[in-house]
């Protein structure tokens, strides 16, 4: 009978397996470390977003499996805003990237609202050009994801920068079209 521990990789998993154990274990603490940086980012886009509209108000919207930066109308329906949002597992080289776009919470007295804001995304060009994906499932009627960065965390600002400016640049064009799509016309 062959020895199926005959194998160089399971040889090294089982010589090494306590340090590969601790070493994989820091992971958690990265991911920590880059909600931490996330989070953070939510004053900077409060200030930069107070900077062109007098009414904007941004807040934490988090739930168990994702964490959001919510920027809004206060006039706007709960849950309804310009939204930089990350998974609990975030990882900006892997495929749980953070994302920013319009979010609508899915209830049915914003299904119309949706419907209306869905419509006006796709008859505008700077969403329709590429870069925003449109409708991405049921909550997020335009939605664009941070690109992938092998060595993000070796230049913080050259990673976050463009974030917090995604969503500088999002909130005029998205808050008119909010404000069209919460209004019959």
């Amino acid at each position: 009978m062959d020895n199926p521990f005959g194998d160089e990789r399971l040889q090294f998993f089982l010589s090494h397996r306590e340090d590969i154990r601790e070493w994989a274990a820091i992971e958690k603490d990265v991911i920590g470390a880059t909600r931490e940086i996330l989070a953070g980012l939510q004053m900077d886009i409060d200030e930069r977003l107070a900077a062109i509209d007098s009414d904007v108000t941004t807040a934490r919207r988090d739930n168990s499996s994702f964490e959001r930066i919510m920027a809004r109308r206060p006039v706007w329906p709960d849950w309804v805003g310009v939204t930089l949002e990350w998974e609990t597992g975030v990882d900006p080289f892997g495929s749980r990237l953070p994302k920013y776009g319009i979010f609508v919470t899915p209830t049915s007295d914003l299904d119309a609202a949706y419907g209306r804001i869905l419509a006006l995304a796709r008859a505008t060009p700077a969403f329709t050009a590429g870069a925003f994906k449109i409708p991405q499932g049921r909550v997020w009627p335009i939605v664009k994801w941070v690109p992938k960065s092998k060595d993000w965390w070796r230049d913080l600002d050259g990673w976050t920068v463009p974030i917090v400016q995604g969503m500088i640049d999002l909130w005029p064009k998205a808050a008119a079209l909010i404000d069209a799509g919460l209004h019959e016309t």
